[in-house]
């Protein structure tokens, strides 16, 4: 999974260059078309953390010994658990 915007526009950009080329060299894009519509159909919205709760949760993930991102995935987990969202048998993975 593409990890930004930022990092998924490159690949669209570099895409359409080798597109270019290979249409300018005769060649088919057809397959370049198909990782184009892979790498769009794949961009997810990644919300951002309030820049005041960074420095917390950075203690509480350096104090547990596990990263950041581990850390709210797990905080997230437990709130949807606990709201009902994330049932028994869902496919989410519980690592608390």
């Amino acid at each position: 999974m593409l990890k930004n915007k930022l990092e998924t526009n490159r690949w669209l950009r570099a895409l359409d260059i080798a597109k270019a080329s290979f249409w300018h060299d005769g060649y088919h894009t057809k397959y370049l078309e198909q990782i184009e519509d892979f790498i769009r159909s794949h961009r997810m919205y990644s919300p951002k953390i309030s820049p005041e709760l960074i420095p917390e949760l950075y203690k509480l993930a350096r104090a547990r010994k596990i990263p950041m991102t581990k850390l709210v995935d797990r905080i997230i987990k437990e709130y949807l658990k606990n709201q009902g969202k994330i049932g028994e048998k869902s496919n989410v993975q519980e690592g608390l």
